[in-house]
């Protein structure tokens, strides 16, 4: 359940960003989906820090 939240927030984060450099949403939208999109990267960086240092044992 929680990642089908995540995939419809990166699916609104990537239209908003599409949409923003066509100069269709405002700068805040921007700014916002990049702080979004940084937590997603974070996260992910966090999982495959996890999941290298357990394959090593």
């Amino acid at each position: 359940m929680v990642d089908d939240i995540k995939n419809v927030g990166d699916a609104i984060s990537l239209s908003v960003v599409i949409g923003a450099t066509m100069d269709v949403l405002p700068s805040i939208a921007l700014v916002l989906t990049v702080i979004w999109t940084g937590m997603r990267i974070v996260e992910g960086s966090y999982k495959f820090y996890k999941w290298m240092k357990a394959s090593r044992r």
